[in-house]
């Protein structure tokens, strides 16, 4: 059997390191707003996070340039930057009760990270359903998670920035 380059990635994205995942609340928020904001369009945005004590908490959301209308939304893979890790993705699907994923979707699932939301009107937490990289449903807990992340690189950035004495 040959294995495409998607398949290639979902199997290296097998490799994840958590059990849970936690979305921070901020997040959730970004998401509704922003897919109200492109409706009818579908809106589109990578996450960003950190994994801890096998758990993945997802604390941010990643803009990139691309291309969106009221079928699909797309973003320009060669603008994320070398040094961001991409945790997954969430977008919006225009329309009641469509936040299952499309083959296109599950491409951007298989080479975008391990953890992905789709969220359909009328756009709330109650509407989004999680997958991993395979299109499998999966479960998030929502609390508040971004300050510690904010910490800690405030931390990283400590160490890398040891000035002589």
């Amino acid at each position: 059997m040959i294995m495409g380059f998607g398949d290639f990635i979902a199997k290296i994205n097998d490799d994840k390191k958590y059990e849970k995942v936690y979305v921070d609340s901020g997040v959730i928020d970004s998401a509704v707003f922003y897919s109200k904001k492109s409706y009818p369009n579908e809106f589109l945005a990578m996450f960003d996070g950190y994994v801890e004590e096998n758990a993945l908490y997802i604390t941010s959301l990643v803009f990139l340039p691309g291309e969106r209308s009221h079928t699909s939304a797309s973003f320009n893979e060669w603008l994320i930057p070398p040094t961001q890790k991409v945790m997954g993705s969430i977008h919006s699907h225009p329309g009641y009760n469509t936040a299952y994923p499309s083959d296109a979707d599950l491409v951007t699932f298989a080479k975008h990270g391990t953890f992905h939301i789709i969220v359909c009107e009328p756009y709330s937490l109650e509407t989004m359903r999680a997958y991993d990289a395979h299109g499998n449903p999966t479960t998030f807990e929502v609390g508040d998670f971004a300050d510690k992340h904010q910490e800690m690189m405030l931390e990283d950035l400590k160490e890398l920035l040891v000035l002589p004495k």
